[in-house]
């Protein structure tokens, strides 16, 4: 009986190293920089113009009707994901990055969710074969951009951005919607996007 238990204690062993190994040793993907001339990059997914203070990304239509609890989503805190109407491959830490170089005083009000003359400058549009179509509501309810308390954790490549069972997971998805609130994003029914077409997000800076 001494061997059965000593033999499961060895192989759950075994299985722990293995998992671990492979969590370690997982190569992180760095992002690519772009830089099309002085006014124009791209860091990763996400195309930045310094000259129209515009920036752009891809995205797809994954829900078209009723409430969520944001507009558009970017790759980051997935747990999000499914609460959330229009998707992107692009990196959240990709899309700060492009912020901060657009203006960085901008960028520092962006993630700590303040309403300034800065932040209500920006406006989002949806572009759908070749047609832009202005989205209702303030940048910080319609995508979420972060949170100086999570980002180093979640944002962070590698390993430990894959513990969705980690202790701080929950207390994140509590925080993070204690401090959104319940405010979402109601669709207007005047404009129907079509599940799965494929969109252009612009995010545009009047200052």
């Amino acid at each position: 009986m001494k061997l059965y238990k000593i033999l499961i204690l060895l192989l759950i062993t075994g299985v722990l190293y293995l998992v671990y190994t492979k969590l370690t040793t997982q190569k992180t993907t760095k992002t690519e920089i772009k830089i099309y001339d002085e006014n124009r990059y791209a860091i990763g997914g996400v195309n930045i113009d310094k000259s129209k203070k515009e920036i752009s990304f891809d995205a797809a239509v994954r829900k078209n009707t009723g409430w969520v609890e944001f507009l558009i989503y970017v790759e980051g805190y997935k747990w999000l994901k499914e609460e959330c109407a229009i998707v992107s491959s692009v990196k959240l830490s990709d899309l700060q990055k492009a912020f901060a170089l657009l203006d960085w005083k901008l960028w520092d009000d962006l993630w700590y969710r303040k309403t300034t003359g800065l932040t209500k400058s920006l406006f989002v549009y949806i572009e759908l074969k070749k047609k832009q179509y202005p989205a209702e509501g303030s940048i910080k309810d319609l995508i979420f951009l972060g949170s100086p308390y999570f980002d180093t954790v979640v944002l962070e490549e590698g390993p430990s951005n894959l513990c969705s069972s980690c202790p701080i997971y929950p207390l994140e998805q509590k925080s993070i919607k204690q401090e959104i609130g319940k405010k979402g994003y109601l669709f207007n029914d005047k404009l129907i996007l079509p599940v799965g077409e494929k969109v252009k997000i612009i995010i545009r800076w009047a200052m």
